[in-house]
């Protein structure tokens, strides 16, 4: 495993076992991953050595979800990139996410019109300036 993957908990980290419900938790321990390996080694980490997760997004949920009660938290946060884009068949932009891109990239990408596509090379302004992003709730940091 990657040593640097699962980080002692610290007071460094005081956001992480909070969200906005102002509920407060505790863990031991703390991760972020940027790759779909990282995910996996942290995730067999935690299953051989029987220690509870907690998976966390952008910690703006009112429901307490995000908030660890023991175990190891695993941040979304750096889990951020867009692998592939596309114009699909019936003429709409298709994104292929990971977890932690947040609501205003999206818009971001929208308001630029411009982004790698699946071969890399660039889908312009005029093939994406009219798509939108239908789910647009209030909070564009989730």
């Amino acid at each position: 495993m990657n040593s640097g993957l699962i980080i002692p908990f610290s007071d460094r980290y005081q956001d992480f076992i909070k969200d906005e419900s102002r509920l407060h938790g505790q863990c031991s321990s703390i991760s972020f991953p940027k790759f779909l390996n990282d995910v996996q080694e942290i995730l067999e980490y935690c299953v051989s050595h029987n220690t509870p997760l907690t998976v966390q997004g952008a910690r703006t949920g009112i429901s307490g979800c995000g908030v660890p009660y023991s175990g190891h938290v695993m941040s979304t946060g750096n889990f951020n990139a867009i692998p592939k884009a596309l114009i699909g068949e019936e003429n709409n932009l298709i994104l292929r996410l990971q977890p932690g891109v947040r609501l205003s990239r999206i818009q971001q990408i929208l308001q630029i019109g411009e982004l790698m596509n699946i071969d890399h090379e660039i889908l312009d302004f005029e093939e994406i300036r009219n798509f939108r992003f239908s789910p647009n709730p209030t909070e564009s940091t989730a």
